[in-house]
């Protein structure tokens, strides 16, 4: 799960590379289906990258410096020069269907003095939700995300072969849906692209030479590929490969407890970007369960998408992914932020007339007992309210809408009617741990199939049997970390001697990247970010002699106050290390945020702030604005917290996982 919407922070620069000879002439072709066959051996080299041409592009940008010195441990260029290559393989749809998909196979370049070369480990690395069809993780030349395939290439940098995946369903490959958070299916797709990049590193074909599998494996993945990664190390313990060692796993920022997870959005807590993620969740749930008896189809109704979707978004699951993104198309305004509708239905009408809206609410179809119906009906009309959206989380606003776009369509995806029936049998059959904590597992037994296949796919009960370190940040608006981390962390500090600060624990502390941001905005204390970046507002309207208010000099004086009350801390002072400072991990992830809040909250921003609080137009006379100087602050401050959301998840926590990542394989070779 990794959609950014307008998201403000700078991105990792593309690498800009050499284009070179392939190496794909006279290669063999195999088109047998066999799950995890290489189809083109040997596979394509789509570029060669040097140590100092990787370490220049880094260096072209601000978060590109940070990373760079957070990868290198305070020096001034990578290691390994990287060489990428395309892989094709065999593997398999959700239903289990003969399917193919690619990815990249990134090879360290360099001496075997420097561990560049020689028996080297593999990275599994599991990218986090795209929603373009175009995605290649191989392609680093013209990439559609180059946040992503960069943040491989560090792993490759450091000495480490990484195999990325771009799953089935996005490039080149023949499933027309992609399989999204299906555990069973992903952890599969995976072991499949590792399968193919052994078979290329084995077959004394690729232009890459000296460079072997050491046969020590790691494991990492963040937002959807946390979850792909901790399902993929769970599947290798249940079926361990001859030759091949789990050295460690650090799974960050995953949906973990999936069906808790979805039990929590429905019912309210609609997270950041949850419109991008829905259709992705109902494609995969139609397709790879609608002939499973077990689960049945989530269109139980009508057999069709309109059973979940607003009639003019009845096509909702198939547009992703597409030829555009989730976030051009809401940058477009031609497509909702919102999953769910805003609409609260009258409190005297029942939710069986009230909610429906072209399907009806019958609880019936899930096998709900006719006595239970009544009651059911009753508790959602006196809820509802209450969860559209979940109070007391201004965040839970964004997934919710009424009214329709400019292009008539509605500003929101599903249907009240099937959100009902969701959330009857959450009722009926509640989560151990949303809306309550009690056993903290899945539902016993769901009646919903949208809660079957979720529960199908929840990682809950899973214990690791190799090294394994978790890291996320614990305000995340997209997915959250109580109801992931926490939970998984929980279940685990049962078992005697699992958890623990060194070996033998199997598992380590959870590495929080975010050493307290408050992101509440309606706190007044001096540890807000909002009250921090109004107060900054404040204090520049008392500048001595001020007649013209400058939206330039409040971006500024705005950006001074966040990193004053953050305490930024330069990344040129980490040591990348085995036994580095989680706090300095941290401190990077503070100064991030201050890059965040810079890139966002502009003069730009900041004029257009003034302008709707005022009604003139620049220049701004301090005698106009003063009146309104409690409006404007508290939209500076409301403006400041957008922008560190937005970045969240998809931006702030990330690159600092990936580090950590690296610093706990170092620290387990």
């Amino acid at each position: 799960m990794r959609i950014g919407i307008t998201l403000g922070i700078a991105a990792l620069g593309g690498i800009v590379l050499a284009a070179c000879n392939d190496g794909s002439t006279g290669a063999t072709v195999n088109n047998s289906g066999v799950r995890g066959s290489l189809i083109q051996d040997p596979p394509a080299r789509t570029a060669s990258l040097s140590a100092a041409a990787f370490t220049a592009q880094l260096d072209a940008s601000a978060s590109g410096q940070q990373l760079l010195a957070l990868a290198t441990g305070g020096g001034s260029a990578v290691r390994c020069g990287i060489d990428v290559y395309y892989i094709q393989y065999a593997t398999v749809g959700g239903a289990g269907e003969q399917t193919t998909a690619s990815g990249a196979l990134m090879i360290p370049t360099g001496a075997a003095v420097d561990g560049c070369s020689g028996p080297r480990p593999i990275v599994l690395y599991a990218h986090g939700t795209e929603t373009d069809h175009a995605f290649n993780m191989a392609n680093l030349l013209t990439p559609v995300d180059d946040t992503i395939p960069t943040t491989a290439a560090v792993y490759a940098s450091n000495g480490f072969i990484v195999v990325a995946p771009n799953y089935a369903g996005f490039d080149s490959s023949a499933l027309t849906y992609h399989p999204y958070l299906n555990a069973d299916q992903q952890s599969k797709d995976m072991l499949d692209a590792f399968a193919a990049a052994r078979t290329a590193l084995a077959g004394g074909k690729l232009l890459t030479a000296g460079t072997t599998f050491s046969g020590g494996l790691y494991i990492t993945g963040y937002s959807q590929g946390g979850h792909v990664a901790m399902a993929t190390q769970r599947a290798l313990e249940q079926s361990p490969i001859a030759g091949v060692t789990i050295k460690a796993s650090v799974p960050s920022s995953g949906p973990y407890a999936l069906a808790a997870m979805f039990d929590a959005v429905v019912g309210g807590s609609a997270d950041f970007g949850s419109s991008g993620f829905g259709p992705l969740v109902t494609a995969n749930f139609h397709n790879s369960y609608k002939s499973d008896t077990a689960v049945g189809d989530i269109y139980f109704e009508t057999g069709t998408a309109a059973d979940i979707y607003e009639d003019a978004w009845s096509n909702a699951d198939t547009l992703f992914p597409g030829p555009t993104s989730v976030d051009a198309l809401i940058t477009a305004g031609t497509y909702p932020l919102a999953l769910l509708d805003g609409t609260v239905p009258g409190t005297t009408a029942p939710v069986s007339t009230a909610i429906a809206s072209g399907v009806g609410f019958d609880v019936s179809l899930l096998g709900v007992p006719s006595a239970a119906a009544s009651s059911l009906t009753a508790a959602l009309e006196g809820n509802w309210a209450a969860i559209t959206p979940t109070a007391g989380n201004p965040v839970f606003a964004s997934g919710f809408a009424t009214g329709n776009l400019a292009n008539g369509k509605p500003a929101h995806l599903w249907r009240n009617s099937y959100r009902a029936s969701y959330l009857a049998d959450a009722l009926l059959n509640p989560d151990g741990l949303v809306p309550a904590q009690t056993t903290g597992l899945p539902a016993a037994s769901p009646l919903h199939p949208a809660r079957k296949a979720a529960k199908l796919s929840d990682l809950r009960g899973y214990i690791p049997g190799a090294p394994l370190r978790l890291c996320g940040g614990h305000n995340d608006p997209t997915v959250f970390f109580p109801i992931n981390t926490t939970s998984m962390m929980g279940i685990w500090s049962t078992v005697s001697g699992l958890v623990g600060a060194s070996s033998p624990a199997l598992v380590r502390p959870v590495l929080d990247v975010d050493p307290g941001l408050n992101l509440d905005g309606t706190s007044t204390t001096s540890t807000s970010l909002a009250y921090v970046a109004g107060g900054a507002f404040v204090a520049y309207l008392s500048t001595p002699g001020l007649t013209t208010v400058d939206p330039a000099a409040v971006a500024t004086a705005v950006t001074t106050a966040i990193n004053a009350a953050n305490g930024p801390l330069s990344p040129a002072n980490y040591t990348l290390s085995a036994s580095a400072s989680d706090a300095a991990l941290q401190g990077g992830f503070l100064q991030a945020t201050g890059q965040a809040v810079s890139t966002l909250v502009t003069s730009t921003a900041i004029s257009g702030i003034i302008t709707a609080a005022t009604g003139k137009s620049p220049p701004f006379a301090i005698t106009d604005v003063a009146p309104a100087a409690s409006a404007i602050a508290t939209g500076i401050g409301t403006a400041t917290l957008t922008a560190v959301i937005e970045a969240y998840h998809g931006n702030l926590v990330a690159p600092f996982c990936h580090v950590g990542a690296l610093e706990f394989f170092l620290a387990n070779p």
